[in-house]
């Protein structure tokens, strides 16, 4: 008697076992074994521009598109918010939409409640190696519910991937519609937010 045997798996294939030596997981085929876990999906960024779906730039229509999750802030009292009105007419039937709810408030509790519920919303997808693309109107990276979606995710599950495409933010596209330069040679822009008030902004006049 040889001192091997022959041992067959499920699948016919043949391991081949020195006597008296216990079968190791590495010894057998990797054929009919539990399948491997999926790769993270990731979680895609696009400014979806100033509202005119036309607005929406290539790179971001072709991954808007690819996703098979599309989502986006809700809007207010159940209408349609401007983000998910201006990529309307490029979504495909077969996508999910998951609105997701950012508050209008200036409470941070109340914010970061709703940032890690936006966040566990999206994670399932990911986790299950679906991209999701999430779309704010203008860029997702200026003054955008993105940044907190995404920074509130990687925060909770700091293996999600995460990719930013830029879009065309509003003083871009009301100097556009007014047909004016934004600048022109030595001027500066500054940006001032809503929340500031009349007396400090005129300190940074």
């Amino acid at each position: 008697m040889s001192g091997v045997g022959d041992q067959v798996s499920a699948d016919g294939s043949v391991a081949k076992l020195q006597a008296n030596q216990q079968p190791q997981a590495s010894d057998w085929p990797t054929s009919g074994t539990r399948p491997p876990t999926p790769a993270i999906g990731t979680l895609y960024g696009i400014g979806a521009g100033p509202g005119d779906p036309e607005l929406l730039t290539v790179k971001g229509l072709r991954l808007l598109q690819a996703a098979s999750i599309v989502a986006f802030p809700a809007g207010m009292n159940g209408q349609i918010g401007v983000a998910e009105r201006s990529i309307a007419p490029w979504l495909k039937p077969n996508q999910i939409r998951l609105p997701l709810v950012f508050p209008y408030v200036q409470d941070d509790r109340e914010l970061e409640q709703a940032w890690q519920t936006a966040a566990e919303k999206v994670w399932p997808y990911l986790e299950q190696g679906q991209d999701v693309a999430f779309v704010s109107e203008g860029d997702v990276s200026f003054y955008s519910t993105f940044t907190y979606l995404a920074q509130t995710l990687q925060q909770s599950h700091p293996e999600a991937q995460v990719q930013t495409i830029p879009g065309i933010c509003s003083p871009m596209a009301a100097a556009a519609a007014l047909g004016i330069p934004l600048t022109v040679r030595a001027q500066r822009l500054v940006n001032f937010t809503g929340a500031l008030s009349r007396f400090r902004i005129g300190n940074h006049a």
